[in-house]
């Protein structure tokens, strides 16, 4: 009954046109929004008391089970139903919906349209949508033109496409090359900053992915990982890009002129490295794999 109550309560504000939803789909909405937070707050308690929760082997089970651990009712009637005393669950939850229902301005937004409510979790940050073949992207990479480019020339060779926003880098070349100062203090202790010169993609990496970069270097068929967190010890590496042939193997360089076409087998490992923070540690595998890396100078990439 407190359920049904409540769906009828929240209709009147907001869809005084449309019928009110059942109380067993608000419950089941309720608890699926509630799933997610209640897993953040058990890890957060997990680690605030050293108490471990053992998931039960019924995923039925799993929201009472949470419930039980942080101490908290697992039933939402427990919480919607009227309370007998101010020391009751619902009591805070109750006064806590009133002065939000009766407050003016949800009365104004509810009688001009349907309220649009917008969604509690935000999605994760991915990597752009890559076009099905590679012929596209060699297009746009001679079609490039760089701002800082005076002389004509062939800008498309330095193309690079930044892989967390989109954006045509020109970078490994001189045109997009700037000074920066080192703040930090030489080993002699002379006066005054040393200035350090860095290249396109080291500067846009800075303010795309906070000092993280992955940018596909079009021409050269290569996918460049870069670690710019300390400007004064750049590191960075190669990966074969999410561009295969019919036989499975990529054209670095594009020496064979093989059609290349979208992997999505490599775009999902591409994906995994960036969302589970994997970028400075691929940089280091694959430097003790291959000495020659430490000899690039990866901030003038």
């Amino acid at each position: 009954p407190s359920l049904g109550s409540l769906s009828l309560s929240l209709s009147s504000l907001s869809l005084p046109h449309d019928c009110p939803p059942e109380a067993a789909t608000l419950e089941t909405g309720a608890r699926e929004y509630l799933h997610s937070f209640l897993q953040c707050s058990v890890l957060f308690f997990q680690s605030l008391t050293g108490i471990h929760f053992t998931p039960p082997s019924d995923d039925g089970q799993v929201f009472s089970d949470m419930c039980m651990f942080l101490n908290i009712p697992h039933s939402l009637h427990t919480l919607l139903d009227k309370p007998d005393s101010s020391s009751s669950p619902g009591y805070s939850l109750r006064r806590l919906a009133g002065s939000w229902s009766s407050h003016s301005r949800l009365r104004e937004l509810g009688a001009g349209a349907v309220a649009s409510l917008p969604p509690i979790l935000r999605q994760p940050r991915q990597l752009i949508s890559l076009p099905r073949s590679y012929s596209d992207l060699v297009n746009k990479a001679s079609k490039f033109k760089c701002a800082n480019h005076v002389v004509d020339g062939d800008d498309g060779q330095a193309a690079m496409l930044c892989l967390l926003c989109g954006q045509m880098l020109c970078t490994n070349s001189y045109c997009c090359m700037t000074d920066v100062e080192d703040e930090e203090e030489e080993e002699d202790n002379q006066p005054g900053h040393k200035r350090l010169r860095i290249g396109g993609l080291t500067r846009h990496a800075q303010t795309c992915g906070d000092g993280v970069g992955m940018a596909l270097w079009i021409l050269e068929v290569y996918v460049v990982l870069l670690d710019a967190t300390n400007i004064r010890h750049v590191k960075g590496c190669t990966l074969t890009p999410p561009y295969l042939d019919q036989y499975g193997e990529s054209d670095p360089g594009l020496r064979r002129g093989s059609p290349l076409l979208l992997s999505e087998e490599s775009v999902q490992q591409l994906d995994t490295v960036w969302f589970q923070h994997q970028v400075p540690e691929r940089i280091t595998q694959e430097m003790e794999q291959n000495r020659n890396l430490m000899g690039i100078v990866w901030s003038q990439m």
